[in-house]
């Protein structure tokens, strides 16, 4: 009997696929694999990348009433019968003619205002009483611009005065009726638009304007002059410098 060598027709495949490593299993994985999504294509977090608010704008109180003034920056301008005094909520400014010598009292904060900008400054406060002003006087004054003792030239034409029944700029170029003197509080509010332009608000309505204005940065509040018998007493309950 001839002995051949056996041979199977599937021994080759098998032999094949072991050798080529081809396992469907694994292509199963690898495609898989193939199909996710890389890191850079994770969700981002919106938040990341959104704009930071800008602080909010908020008022500035100047002057608080009641408390001493110059733990908060403001500075007593004085000469003759004068004296600030605290009443309750507000601090008092009064001034006395004696023997025919007049006194003024002012209180000024130095860099209250930025000539070169805009700005918006209410004055709360009670006149008490008050003698008439004068032309380039007054014994209750707001200045949005000052230079000791008393205001110059310039300061003192722009400068607004509060009589017992209306107000108006120093310089008699405008006036307005208002109930000054009524017993109540009152505020007075200045709007300078940084060209030249200002207004002023008796108790939220318009009262004046003025074209040309040129402002200084001390703010100054009280009795500007000390002509004889042109006093005044005035409490003063807040002064702000509003956001713009």
């Amino acid at each position: 009997m001839t002995l051949r060598a056996s041979w199977s027709p599937w021994c080759l495949p098998i032999v094949l696929v072991a050798a080529c490593g081809d396992d469907p299993a694994g292509r199963a994985i690898d495609a898989a694999a193939s199909d996710a999504p890389a890191d850079h294509d994770a969700p981002v977090d919106a938040s990341v990348d959104a704009p930071v608010d800008a602080p909010a704008c908020v008022d500035r109180p100047l002057l608080v009433g009641g408390q001493a003034v110059e733990a908060q920056g403001w500075t007593i301008v004085q000469s003759g019968m004068a004296a600030v005094t605290l009443a309750g909520a507000a601090t008092q400014l009064a001034t006395t003619t004696v023997g025919g010598a007049g006194a003024h009292l002012l209180l000024t904060r130095a860099g209250a205002i930025d000539p070169a900008q805009p700005f918006a400054i209410s004055v709360e406060l009670q006149v008490v009483a008050v003698a008439a002003h004068n032309p380039f006087d007054a014994a209750a004054a707001i200045l949005a611009g000052f230079t000791p003792p008393f205001g110059v030239g310039a300061d003192r034409q722009q400068m607004l005065y509060l009589d017992a029944a209306r107000l108006g700029w120093a310089d008699d170029s405008a006036q307005v009726a208002a109930a000054v003197t009524d017993g109540a509080y009152h505020t007075v509010r200045l709007d300078y638009d940084g060209a030249g332009g200002m207004q002023v608000r008796f108790d939220g309505t318009l009262a004046l304007t003025r074209a040309g204005f040129v402002p200084g940065a001390t703010l100054a509040i009280g009795d500007q002059t000390n002509d004889p018998g042109v006093d005044a007493t005035v409490r003063v309950r807040a002064v702000v410098e509003h956001c713009r």
